[in-house]
């Protein structure tokens, strides 16, 4: 695997107020300014501004470690109602300079309507954010976190390596209509959405993992990509703990990130748009 592809688009730090961006780039300015606001709500202590930029369903996936004494892994979610509470509390006793804390946005990938980011929190937490645009409004969707000390990774080839395989399963099973091995690297109710694009309206819709067997199965027994050309699958994103993949179909493009539970790289969440 070639780490180039796993390379940073753009990167920006942003200290006190927002840098300024290329206006060419659509999209971008807007979700660097998100990026910014999101994690200074948590520094200021500031509970709205966080939920200013996300989705009110979105799907925030990390992992809690060692789960009461167990020596395994389970997955944590937070709702908008948890990061209320986490934004109104983190830094209380200002072990965050709100004034000097800086906010490091690295761009993964982007479209017209989807923008993979990994926000970097000073030295407090990291989020692989994937935002899209809704109703002309670009908004946090999906994520997964983690420590900044598990950004760097020294296995990367070997872990890029493992999610590139993973995936390949994927897309592969799910042309193949094998739900076993299409879905042998999510997690047990991972969270697949998409938005719904219609002509007075957009909203994002959620598919469930009955759902997403279902389409698998039915794609084997009516045999739609028997003349498919093998997708293209590429990891874009990747820590020690997170990774981000881009993988393009025949009929989407879908953007999934894993984290490693237990050892295993599972998808925790996914978006996809149709092409």
């Amino acid at each position: 695997m070639n780490l180039s592809a796993i390379g940073i688009a753009a990167t920006l730090v942003l200290s006190g107020s927002l840098a300024a961006q290329d206006p060419r780039v659509d999209g971008e300015p807007r979700i660097v300014e998100m990026a910014n606001i999101f994690a200074r709500g948590f520094y200021e202590l500031d509970p709205a501004a966080p939920q200013s930029v996300i989705h009110p369903e979105i799907s925030k996936i990390g992992i809690e470690a060692n789960y009461w004494n167990t020596g395994r892994d389970v997955i944590e979610e937070l709702s908008p109602g948890d990061l209320l509470v986490i934004a109104s509390a983190l830094n209380r006793n200002g072990h965050i300079d709100a004034e000097t804390a800086a906010v490091g946005v690295d761009f993964f990938d982007q479209t017209e309507t989807v923008g993979v980011i990994q926000l970097t929190a000073d030295r407090a937490w990291y989020d692989f954010f994937l935002a899209t645009r809704i109703n002309d409004e670009w908004v946090f969707v999906n994520c997964a976190y983690g420590n900044v000390p598990d950004i760097p990774n020294p296995n990367a080839e070997a872990d890029s390596d493992a999610i590139e395989s993973r995936m390949r399963d994927y897309i592969d099973g799910y042309y193949a209509g094998d739900v076993e091995r299409a879905l042998s690297g999510f997690y047990v109710d991972a969270d697949r959405r998409y938005v719904e694009r219609g002509e007075d309206t957009e909203y994002l819709q959620p598919q469930t993992m009955e759902i997403l067997r279902q389409q698998i199965a039915q794609a084997g027994e009516t045999g739609r990509f028997a003349n498919s050309d093998p997708a293209d699958v590429r990891v874009i994103g990747l820590t020690r703990t997170t990774g981000a993949v881009r993988i393009d179909a025949d009929g989407w493009t879908e953007w999934l990130f894993l984290q490693r539970l237990n050892d295993e790289w599972q998808v925790v969440n996914s978006f996809w748009e149709a092409t």
